[in-house]
């Protein structure tokens, strides 16, 4: 993708580059237009960070799940502690009937 450069637009970019050895990594890519006309550039090899993102996003999704778990297992509890105090209530009515 080529964006002209204007003003003091910045432009950042992620792209994946390959290294002589063949191996590819993510590289962030920020430019600008300089005052005098001249570009510059930053290249900036992001996959540590790409990495920890993804990692970030399986523990968000598998605490996600646990949290679901966790909440349908105090519902489950909640009714089983309804139908024992109702039939706790029941058992006490008819003690008194005796």
């Amino acid at each position: 993708m080529i964006i002209t450069l204007a003003g003091d637009t910045v432009v950042t970019n992620e792209w994946q580059f390959r290294r002589k050895d063949g191996s590819t990594f993510t590289g962030e890519v920020v430019g600008r237009r300089l005052y005098d006309g001249r570009l510059l550039g930053v290249l900036r090899d992001i996959t540590d960070r790409k990495q920890a993102e993804y990692e970030l996003q399986e523990l968000n999704a598998n605490l996600e799940r646990l949290v679901e778990e966790r909440t349908a297992d105090a519902a489950n509890l909640a009714a089983q502690l309804r139908k024992l105090a109702s039939e706790l209530t029941l058992a006490e009515q008819r003690e008194r009937q005796r």
